[in-house]
């Protein structure tokens, strides 16, 4: 998480947040409707979506009970949905304890955002987003760690903005 969210957001009021997610679960909810309905349209108009599933963060579910259990429970019931529909597919719930890889609780940090630029199956969408000047001059996981190294940062929780302005 990065310091200044943790400063905003928890700070002095970390007590509060343990164990307050134990009766939580993602899986019933009638966000999964409008999912549905998103890839209706996406199919009625013959668009071809590709989903992204973000992790959670690891240890701050865990921490606010949010069990390992209920956390996979979502992650299959979001799959399924969207393979209901035969659509494109990432699953990166895998990463819920990666270091950086969350900026905040729910958020791509600049480690996630890398995983989505480098995964093969992502490279052809991806890439149609990026104009052709502007592909050279992305940096690779092992550009940004390199430069957190030279910086003495490799414990740092800043971002990459940051550290590149």
């Amino acid at each position: 998480m990065r310091n200044a969210d943790y400063k905003k957001n928890v700070g002095n009021k970390l007590s509060k947040f343990k164990n307050r997610d134990k009766d939580l679960s993602y899986t019933d909810s009638i966000e999964y409707d409008d999912l549905r309905l998103l890839l209706d349209v996406c199919k009625h108009k013959g668009i071809e979506p590709m989903f992204v599933s973000v992790p959670l963060h690891g240890q701050w579910s865990d921490y606010t009970g949010f069990s390992k259990e209920n956390r996979q429970a979502y992650y299959e019931k979001v799959k399924n949905t969207v393979s209901e529909y035969d659509a494109e597919f990432v699953d990166l719930s895998g990463y819920e304890y990666e270091q950086y890889f969350l900026c905040d609780t729910m958020h791509l940090g600049w480690k996630g955002w890398l995983k989505v630029n480098e995964d093969k199956s992502l490279q052809g969408p991806i890439a149609k987003l990026i104009p052709d000047d502007a592909r050279e001059e992305l940096l690779t996981q092992t550009d940004i760690e390199q430069i957190l190294d030279d910086n003495n940062l490799t414990n740092s929780g800043i971002v990459l903005e940051e550290l590149l302005k």
